[in-house]
C-alpha cells in the first residue's frame, strides 16, 4: 500500500491572506495608541525634574531645621533665664535685656516662620510627583499595548516583506512617507502634551495666587489699625502672620511658574513680587505713626505687585489654553496625515501581495 503523500506547504496566497487579516487589526490598535510614546516621554522628562527640584529642596529643608534648633536653644535662654534677666536688671540694663530678647525671639520666629515655608513648597513638589506617577501608570499601559502591537506588526511585515524588494519602489516610498509623517505627529503630540501640563499648572497657580492676595488684603487692613492704634501688639502680630502666609503663597506661585516655563518657552513671568518686610529692631525702637504709615505703603505696593502679577497669569493661561487650542489641531492634522500615509502604504502592499498571489478575498473586519 502507497505511504500517503503529505500535505503540501502553505503557499504565498496562504500567508498573505494570514497577514492581511492580522495586519488590519494590528493597525488599529497602533493607531489608537500613537500618542503614548511622545506623552509618556514628556511626562519621564516631568518627573526626572521632579525629583531633582525635591533631593534640593529637602536639603533645603534640613538645613532650615538646624538653623531653627540652633535659634530656639538662644531664645529659650533668654526666655527661661530667670538669673540672667535679674543680673541685668541690678546692673540697671533691663531694657537692653529686653531688646537681646526680643531680637533672639524674632530671629526664632524668622527660622520657624522659613523651614515651615519651604516644608510647604516641598509637600507641593511632593504632590506633583504624586500627580506625574498616577499619570505614568496610566500611560506606561497605553504604552505597552502601542509598543506590543508595533513590534507584532513589524514582525508581521518583515515576515511578508523579508529580503530584497528592488521590483516594487513604491512600497519602499511609501514606507519612508509613514515614518516622516509618524516623527512629525510626534513632535506635535509632544507639544500638546506639555502645553496640557502647563495649563494644569498655571490653574492651580491661580488658586494660589488669590490664597496670596487674600492674605495681603488682611496685612493691609491689619496695618490700617495699627496706624489708628487699633488693636495694639495683636494688630501688628496680625499684619506680620498675614504677610508671612503671603511671602509663602508667593514662593509657592513662583516655584509652580518655573515648572510652567519649564514645560512651554512660550510661558512668560509674572514680573515682581516683593512682599514687604518691616525690621524688627526699627518697628520696636521706632514705633510710631509715621513708620507704621510708611510700612503700610510698602505692603500697598507689595498688594499692587501681586495683583498686576495675578492680572498676568489670567493672561499666560489664557495663552497656553489658545496654544492647547492650536497644537491639538495641528496633532489632528498630523494625526491623518500618518493614517492617511499608513493606509497608502496598506494598500501598496496590498497591491504587492496581488502582484505576487494573484488576488486576495476582501477583508470583512
Amino acid at each position: 500500500m502507497a505511504a500517503e503523500a503529505p500535505p503540501p506547504p502553505p503557499t504565498i496566497h496562504d500567508h498573505i491572506n494570514y497577514a492581511a487579516t492580522e495586519n488590519n487589526a494590528l493597525l488599529k490598535t497602533v493607531s489608537e495608541t500613537d500618542y503614548a510614546p511622545a506623552a509618556a516621554e514628556q511626562n519621564k522628562n516631568y518627573i526626572a525634574a521632579l525629583t531633582r527640584q525635591i533631593r534640593h529642596k529637602e536639603r533645603h529643608v534640613e538645613a532650615l531645621a538646624s538653623v531653627r534648633m540652633k535659634e530656639k536653644s538662644s531664645h529659650e535662654k533668654y526666655q527661661d533665664s530667670t538669673m540672667r534677666r535679674l543680673a541685668y536688671k541690678m546692673s540697671g540694663k533691663r531694657g537692653e535685656f529686653e531688646q537681646k530678647a526680643a531680637k533672639e525671639e524674632r530671629d526664632y520666629f524668622e527660622a520657624v516662620q522659613a523651614e515651615f515655608e519651604a516644608s510647604r513648597s516641598l509637600e507641593a513638589l511632593q504632590k506633583n510627583l504624586k500627580e506625574a506617577q498616577q499619570t505614568k501608570e496610566e500611560m506606561d499601559m497605553v504604552l505597552v499595548t502601542h509598543q506590543a502591537a508595533s513590534e507584532a506588526l513589524d514582525k508581521l511585515y518583515a515576515s511578508v516583506f523579508d529580503g530584497p524588494t528592488p521590483g516594487f519602489p513604491e512600497e519602499d516610498q511609501a514606507e519612508q512617507e509613514v515614518q516622516s509623517a509618524k516623527q512629525l505627529f510626534n513632535e506635535a503630540q509632544g507639544a500638546l502634551s506639555n502645553e496640557k501640563q502647563v495649563v494644569q499648572i498655571l490653574e492651580r497657580t491661580r488658586q494660589v495666587m488669590n490664597y496670596a492676595i487674600s492674605h495681603m488684603d488682611d496685612a493691609e487692613s491689619a496695618s490700617r489699625a495699627d496706624i489708628w492704634g487699633i488693636g495694639g501688639s495683636f494688630a501688628d502680630l496680625s499684619e506680620r502672620s498675614a504677610l508671612a502666609r503671603a511671602r509663602d503663597a508667593v514662593h509657592q506661585v513662583e516655584q509652580l511658574m518655573q515648572q510652567a516655563q519649564q514645560l512651554s518657552h512660550e510661558t512668560s513671568p509674572l514680573g515682581p513680587m516683593a512682599i514687604a518686610d518691616g525690621h524688627f529692631m526699627s518697628d520696636m525702637l521706632f514705633d510710631n505713626v509715621f513708620s507704621d504709615y510708611a510700612f503700610h505703603q510698602l505692603i500697598k505696593e507689595s498688594t499692587t505687585q501681586v495683583v498686576d502679577a495675578s492680572k498676568k497669569l489670567v493672561i499666560e493661561t489664557q495663552k497656553a489654553k489658545q496654544r492647547v487650542v492650536r497644537w491639538q489641531g495641528v496633532a489632528d492634522e498630523r494625526r491623518r496625515t500618518l493614517m492617511q500615509a499608513r493606509e497608502k502604504l496598506q494598500t501598496i502592499r496590498r497591491g504587492v501581495f496581488d502582484s505576487v498571489a494573484g488576488g486576495l478575498p476582501e477583508y470583512q473586519p
